[in-house]
């Protein structure tokens, strides 16, 4: 049996293809890897950055650290919602994220509000200073 040039050439064109297609696949692959350990390591140092900055609350139990920590942790909510896509969640899911969202700020408001009813004469000394130095700055320009 012969066989025709013609016919050869048309299985090797479409081994190409597949191959062609199938390198195509494995860079996409491996982007979504790279991106999704960029990811991993970017909320590893989140939350490491968070506890940090909770324990720093919990010692000092001043204003200007909840400020801190809630700035933090909006932050992280900002960037896991934002970023979340990564692990292809469907819209029901995100719906779900959203409500936690919601739910984690809450308790940081709750928090913030308790801490400040405790703080509340460190909070007048800390503006009273703050007035004092305005009024220094004014004086110098």
């Amino acid at each position: 049996m012969k066989i025709t040039p013609g016919t050869n050439r048309n299985v090797h064109t479409t081994t190409k293809k597949v191959t062609a297609s199938a390198k195509n696949e494995n860079f996409s692959d491996f982007l979504q890897s790279q991106h999704q350990r960029q990811y991993e390591v970017e909320v590893a140092k989140m939350i490491e950055d968070i506890k940090k900055a909770g324990d720093k609350l919990k010692n000092s139990l001043s204003v200007v650290d909840a400020w801190e920590y809630k700035k933090l942790i909006k932050e992280y909510l900002h960037y896991i919602i934002n970023n979340h896509y990564v692990v292809n969640y469907t819209h029901s899911l995100r719906a779900g994220l959203l409500s936690k969202v919601h739910i984690i700020d809450q308790k940081i408001q709750e928090m913030t509000e308790e801490l400040m009813n405790t703080q509340k004469k460190n909070i007048k000394i800390a503006s009273k200073i703050e007035e004092i130095i305005g009024l220094l700055i004014d004086l110098y320009t």
